[in-house]
């Protein structure tokens, strides 16, 4: 028995912040037209994942939220057969496309939520089971225990382990910084110990970058992303204006983050 209700508290966090918007089908099936270039510059932390996620030759893996396939097409080149669970169609379109640009023919692909999924109906167990960034559900808990269910070996997350929005913009729309003070990666943690999961936590450093064309660009993204209300969108525009770095005929914002990794054994 726990006295916190860490499913609860997940679900507060992720209704203040405005997060259940952004894992909706609508949000990715229109963010994936920016996908791949989001992907090239995420590429140092892509090595770094890969480095950590201990797969083999003969293995099943099972993505959740795979995206345009960052990690699913280097992972598909190492094991025998990857599943990948995607609830966005123009998402699971352009990870196609992308396998088939590196001649990878061994993924199977789920147009369906992980909420939606049935284990033993649309998927069988494997090997080792891995969600990068794509915990954006209401239910952590119900997410954990049928990935845990789905998972023969290991299972890898890959999560926030930062405030979702940066200081300065809590400060700016709000006036204080409103944060509850509890990163993802604590919530996820705990409610997984609370299930009687023992898992190994390890912290990175990372340099998260965004790209865009035009300032305009820059304002509609951080508007959408952060909920930004009407009132404060000039305030944005300012702040965007002397944070933003023109690089290569394109601006780019820079934000110091710490990403978790959540890994846990079933059996060696």
């Amino acid at each position: 028995m726990t006295i916190v209700n860490w499913n609860d508290l997940w679900k507060y966090s992720m209704l203040t912040s405005h997060r259940i918007e952004i894992g909706s089908t609508a949000f990715w099936d229109d963010w994936a037209s920016r996908e791949n270039e989001s992907k090239m510059l995420m590429a140092a932390l892509t090595e770094r994942q890969l480095e950590r996620i201990k797969v083999r030759r003969e293995d099943t893996l099972l993505e959740i939220g795979p995206g345009s396939g960052r990690l699913t097409i280097p992972l598909a080149k190492i094991v025998e057969r990857i599943t990948v669970v995607e609830p966005s169609k123009n998402m699971l379109l352009l990870l196609k496309k992308n396998a088939e640009k590196e001649g990878v023919n061994n993924i199977n692909y789920i147009n369906k939520g992980w909420k939606e999924i049935e284990l033993g109906r649309d998927v069988e167990e494997h090997d080792v089971v891995l969600a990068s960034f794509s915990l954006l559900m209401a239910d952590l808990q119900e997410a954990l225990v049928k990935m845990n269910d789905a998972a023969i070996r290991a299972v890898y997350l890959f999560v926030s382990a930062d405030d979702w929005m940066p200081d300065e913009i809590q400060r700016l729309i709000y006036g204080e910084k409103v944060s509850i003070g509890l990163t993802d990666h604590i919530i996820a943690y705990n409610l997984l110990s609370a299930l009687g999961i023992k898992a190994d936590v390890e912290i990175m450093d990372h340099m998260a970058r965004r790209q865009f064309e035009t300032l305009d660009d820059a304002l509609s993204d951080f508007t959408k992303i952060y909920n930004v209300p009407e009132m404060k969108i000039e305030a944005l525009r300012d702040y965007l204006k002397k944070t933003l770095v023109e690089e290569g005929g394109k601006l780019l914002f820079h934000r110091k983050k710490k990403v978790a990794m959540i890994r846990w054994r079933k059996s060696e």
